[in-house]
């Protein structure tokens, strides 16, 4: 049996990050049209996680760190359908282990 083991240096904390977009979406009038743009989220290369929320009309992406800007996560929702604006409210980096976030 063959061990793999990483090479990169210990204080890399690259592969343990993910990088947090909070959007505010206005035009999503049902669940449908939620589970829409979820879907476009997670399709995209170095999503990690998603979850859109039609009541409170918002999104959370999270995307592998310094990959994404805010106006590429807004693009992906005008590609959907021009009637959803979004606005990113928030932007942060945190460490796998203190999000509630799952390599899905």
């Amino acid at each position: 049996m063959t061990k793999l083991f990483s090479t990169a240096p210990l204080s890399d904390n690259s592969n343990k990050q993910i990088e947090i977009f909070i959007l505010q979406l206005n035009g999503i009038s049902c669940e449908g049209c939620a589970n829409r743009i979820k879907n476009n989220f997670d399709a995209q290369p170095h999503v990690i996680y998603s979850k859109v929320y039609f009541k409170n009309q918002s999104a959370i992406v999270g995307t592998l760190p310094g990959i994404y800007e805010a106006n590429d996560i807004l693009t992906w929702v005008k590609m959907i359908d021009f009637k959803y604006e979004g606005k990113v409210i928030q932007q942060y980096i945190v460490l796998k282990e203190d999000s509630s976030y799952d390599d899905a």
